[in-house]
């Protein structure tokens, strides 16, 4: 699979910068997220693109609450051109039909379709053949079977990316369960981790166990009223994590077993050819 640049086999992991709802509602807000995801070294900075009427029509009348969080097309567009000129992918979450077809219509190099959507059929059937592009499944709240029954409604198994989730803010470590992942493989998809915790030690052990798309919610400060902001991490930290996550990526190597180039020394100190 392969996200604007990014290839799913290169051995790199695609870190998205989740900045969901975590602007207020506020466009110049979100244009400080983006800037701080660019500058954290992350792949790709995410929103979500929603429709507060579709969520109230589907959810119920508590999905009023997210109102003051709606951004409006033009503010994604501008921020689309922001992501461009600081060299990260724009994505977003889609929840509804009018949402995804204004975000298919920017041209984006991936679409995500959230954990509360994966069992909207509707929705992944109208997002997977309106366009060609890749589809990140988030995977909290739901069962195999309910991922199987997403997948096929997607044409073209090399189109699709999974990421195991738990769906809840901030999650506790001992529910994190990242064996969950290896389940996941058996859909023949990139595997990755949608990470809620509060601490990184979640996101570094999905690296190690191979996830190659890691999603981490950002904040520019975690003490902000609304709902996502303290299961997010704030710049400094987040720059920190990605450094850890190239750091693992380096140290799992390629998996091939051979002679190190930093062993030809004791090689020769014991008298065997490198």
């Amino acid at each position: 699979m392969n996200i604007g640049s990014w290839d799913s086999d290169s051995g790199e992991v695609y870190v998205i910068a989740e900045c969901g709802v975590n602007h207020n509602g506020d466009p110049v807000k979100a244009g400080h997220l983006l800037i701080q995801a660019a500058q954290a070294g992350a792949n790709a900075v995410k929103f979500q693109w929603f429709k507060t009427d579709a969520l109230v029509a589907r959810r119920g009348p508590s999905a009023e609450a997210l109102r003051p969080y709606e951004l409006q097309p033009y503010a994604f567009a501008d921020l689309k051109a922001m992501a461009k000129n600081h060299g990260v992918d724009f994505l977003c979450s889609v929840f509804d039909q009018q949402s995804a077809a204004e975000y298919l219509a920017l041209d984006p190099p991936a679409v995500k379709i959230g954990s509360g959507e994966l069992t909207d059929v509707s929705l992944i059937r109208g997002v997977a053949y309106a366009s060609s592009w890749p589809i990140i499944l988030s995977t909290g709240m739901s069962t195999m079977r309910e991922v199987s029954k997403a997948i096929l409604e997607i044409p073209g198994r090399d189109r699709v990316a999974l990421l195991h989730c738990v769906s809840a803010y901030p999650t506790p470590l001992e529910q994190v369960n990242l064996r969950a992942m290896d389940a996941l493989k058996a859909f023949h998809c990139p595997v990755g981790w949608s990470d809620h915790t509060v601490s990184p030690y979640a996101v570094i052990a999905a690296v190690a166990r191979g996830a190659v798309i890691i999603e981490k919610h950002l904040t520019l400060d975690r003490t902000l009223p609304g709902p996502d902001h303290y299961a997010s991490t704030e710049p400094r930290h987040f720059k920190m994590l990605v450094e850890e996550i190239r750091l693992i990526t380096g140290i799992l190597g390629s998996g091939e077993k051979r002679v190190m180039p930093c062993e030809a020394a004791t090689m020769k100190a014991i008298g065997r050819t490198p």
